[in-house]
């Protein structure tokens, strides 16, 4: 690997790695020897970081008997999560998810969610960068591209507004009135019957709610429902012989 010889047992390659499992498989010429049993010929895995390598060994080969997920750095979880993802590693590949998924850094889970094509791991990404203090930096919209800049930018917007102008209010017969600025309201407009959305006040453009929520529950529900537009949850279609639509 980049020139680095390593000498591994090579058990866990063959019985937790499909891809290396297959291809210890392959027979091999009577001429020539066998890659990996001896340093003359070695296996040579081309295009692969030696860093990344290293740390997989590192997951594969534990000095302890249990392997915390802080003994790793986020660099390290990212190379493992790489190989194994490739190589077919299934225990370092979901050890690497459970870990990147928890991880603060919402700009590196957003790259590594188009990587991988992880469609949850994308709609928590929006979610976290539409929520969090501070507004994307010149760097952080150039690493997730322009479409995604976008995106975010009006999820926070619409969150801004939201929280600003929208207030809770219960249905109440007796009320005619708007609480917030004491204009009179039409109780039709105020209480549409197909709606959880109670209307809006005219003069004050408070929008009012006939449920109990609160009104972060509120925006959340209102957030989560626009980046499932930006990215849609997929849908598995099934045919067998002789069905119907249903």
């Amino acid at each position: 690997v980049q020139d680095v010889l390593f000498r591994v047992p090579v058990e866990p390659f063959e019985t937790r790695s499909q891809a290396f499992r297959d291809m210890f498989s392959l027979p091999s010429g009577d001429e020539t020897p066998t890659e990996g049993t001896s340093d003359d010929s070695p296996i040579v895995l081309e295009g692969i970081a030696v860093d990344d390598f290293r740390a997989l060994l590192k997951f594969l080969y534990p000095k302890k008997r249990t392997t915390s997920a802080t003994e790793f750095s986020k660099e390290e979880w990212i190379g493992i999560h790489a190989l194994a993802f490739m190589w077919e590693f299934h225990e370092a590949k979901e050890a690497s998810k459970a870990s990147l998924v928890a991880m603060d850094d919402s700009v590196v889970k957003f790259e590594l969610a188009v990587r991988y094509e992880y469609d949850d791991w994308l709609r928590l990404a929006y979610k976290e960068l539409t929520n969090r203090p501070d507004s994307l930096s010149l760097d952080e919209g150039e690493r997730i591209g322009l479409a995604a800049t976008l995106n975010i930018g009006r999820l926070r917007e619409a969150r801004l507004e939201s929280t600003s102008s929208w207030q809770v209010m219960h249905q109440d017969p007796t009320i005619y009135g708007c609480p917030h600025c004491g204009k009179s309201m039409n109780r039709n407009v105020w209480y549409p019957a197909s709606s959880e959305r109670g209307g809006q006040c005219e003069p004050c453009g408070v929008t009012f709610y006939r449920n109990k929520a609160t009104v972060e529950e509120i925006t959340t529900k209102s957030i989560d429902d626009v980046i499932r537009t930006i990215v849609p949850e997929k849908v598995l279609t099934l045919e067998t012989e002789g069905a119907h639509d249903e």
